[in-house]
């Protein structure tokens, strides 16, 4: 029986199982679809664009592939995505005391809103991070910086990864190109 962490959304799946598991539909679906050509490349020419984050990171490993087969599948011209909440900090620019204020143009008016279009789902990815905590002093410190530590300072510290699950969106799950086409 495989281990499973209880989520309390009922169906017993953890969020890194359901990632999984929309990765392995969408693998099958992508043999099935190549059963009748098996001469035919993996991704066709069009789609071979890697996939990016709004802010200009390329994804990579399997969430590069994931997705890039998305982006055949339902034919996203640009393979660009987003999470929920970077859609949303398009509309406002947080303070220092963290208050948000809405963004405007250069007549002071507001900028037109941001959002995911109604009914779209998300595409999960995975990200790694971790944790580093020093063994006698209990102390954490950034991974940056214990990746710069000499070998004999790395053994006084335990690392523990965390496999985090991000919903993303394609750009034009959003009215981004028709909100702010400048972005």
């Amino acid at each position: 029986m495989a281990y499973r962490k209880f989520n309390g959304n009922g169906d017993g799946q953890s969020a890194e199982d359901r990632a999984l598991d929309r990765f392995a539909d969408l693998m099958v679906e992508k043999i099935k679809s190549l059963q009748s050509d098996w001469q035919k490349p993996w991704f066709t020419e069009g789609s071979l664009k890697w996939p990016k984050n709004l802010s200009g990171r390329e994804y990579n490993g399997m969430n590069a592939a994931m997705l890039m087969l998305l982006c055949e599948k339902n034919d996203y011209r640009l393979p660009v995505f987003c999470t929920f909440n970077r859609v949303t900090g398009l509309n406002y620019s947080v303070g220092k005391d963290g208050s948000r204020k809405p963004l405007v143009d250069d007549n002071g008016e507001n900028l037109p809103t941001v959002t995911v279009n109604k009914g779209e789902k998300s595409c999960p990815i995975f990200l790694t991070s971790f944790t580093v905590v020093n063994r006698e002093t209990k102390e954490k410190i950034k991974y940056e910086d214990y990746k710069k530590l000499s070998d004999e300072e790395k053994k006084e510290h335990n690392v523990y990864p965390k496999l985090n699950v991000y919903n993303v969106f394609n750009v034009a799950q959003t009215n981004l190109e028709q909100a702010r086409p400048e972005l």
